[in-house]
């Protein structure tokens, strides 16, 4: 397919241990943009996943409409591709997210198994956030592009991934499953009540 290509990773120390995710994505013209974060502790698989939730959301802020997700996660793979059944009840919220983002491309998004050696760039991003030296992983995100300048956030905004992360959690736990935006909204609106 032509397209975007987009290549996630997630990684645990100890699963459950300290977690992480990255992405990289490339337009076809060469563009390159990388993100990752921390997510406290979590087991390789959750991590996995939000490698995944965290690229597709960016993907869809990018305006891409179609694309090429790799990861090295058999499990992951095929439990979005419908092959395996999502049995683990931390997976399941991670699983329906992925799919809602999935169906919200408006061109064909392939999603491909590939060996770890083939996923080293998002592999070491990952490691580097998770041994604390990314300069995302600090409560700065980071976008890297080939040309341009880098995004910066809308004003009255919270982008500390570990922040964002825990909100969704803390959401996800009572069976409301919200985007990285809602999580920054939600709280934003919590520092105004308790101030």
């Amino acid at each position: 397919m032509v397209g975007w290509k987009l290549n996630t990773d997630g990684g645990s120390r100890g699963n459950p241990g300290k977690s992480a995710w990255a992405f990289i994505l490339e337009s076809p013209t060469g563009e390159i943009f990388e993100q990752g974060g921390l997510m406290g502790i979590s087991t390789n698989n959750c991590a996995e996943y939000e490698g995944v939730i965290q690229g597709l959301g960016f993907a869809l802020s990018q305006k891409v409409e179609m694309l090429d997700l790799y990861s090295d996660s058999e499990l992951i793979v095929k439990q979005l591709r419908g092959e395996y059944k999502v049995k683990h009840v931390d997976m399941i919220p991670l699983w329906q997210e992925s799919k809602k983002l999935l169906a919200a491309f408006s061109g064909q998004v392939g999603v491909h198994h590939i060996r770890r050696e083939l996923n080293t760039d998002a592999d070491k991003l990952c490691n580097l956030v998770l041994d604390g030296k990314w300069k995302g992983a600090k409560g700065e995100p980071e976008t890297k592009r080939t040309a341009g300048t880098k995004s910066s956030p809308k004003p009255d905004t919270i982008t500390d991934e570990a922040t964002l992360a825990a909100i969704r959690a803390v959401f996800a736990r009572y069976g409301a499953f919200i985007s990285e935006e809602q999580a920054s909204d939600a709280g934003i609106m919590l520092r105004k009540l308790l101030t």
